[in-house]
């Protein structure tokens, strides 16, 4: 379906919200959202699947490059994931914040970690980040 609508000339944002969509349907997070580098080298929210309050929050807004680069630096890999625990989250940054209790257990995910994987051009560049949630 997602290389369908690449091949088919389809504006790019309907096909990265095909593919925000089929990771949420897929991987059984309730969130899925991807940001793609601009030519001025920041990011821009383009797809999110998941509720609709977080899609009118995030879809168009734009995260300044210095503000990825330093959380991909301070991130834990996770092998080609990135894991950003909640007290390393930036301010300024628009984020939207899932409403759950934090289990009990040590390691419990809390409602402003955050899981990232980096995407990368055939260069090695960064061209995107896809990150999901609940």
């Amino acid at each position: 379906m997602v290389s369908a609508g690449i091949r088919s000339g389809r504006p790019v944002e309907e096909t990265l919200q095909d593919l925000a969509d089929a990771v949420v349907r897929q991987t059984g997070f309730g969130v899925a959202a991807l940001k793609v580098v601009q030519d001025d080298g920041n990011l821009r929210m383009v797809a999110l699947a998941g509720p609709d309050d977080a899609r009118a929050e995030l879809v168009g807004k734009v995260t300044r490059r210095a503000n990825v680069d330093h959380l991909l630096s301070q991130a834990v890999p996770w092998g080609e994931l990135r894991y950003l625990p909640h007290d390393q989250q930036l301010e300024g940054d628009y984020v939207w914040t899932p409403r759950f209790t934090v289990g009990e257990e040590p390691d419990a995910w809390h409602p402003e970690d955050g899981l990232v994987a980096p995407l990368y051009g055939p260069e090695g560049g960064l061209i995107g980040l896809l990150s999901v949630d609940l």
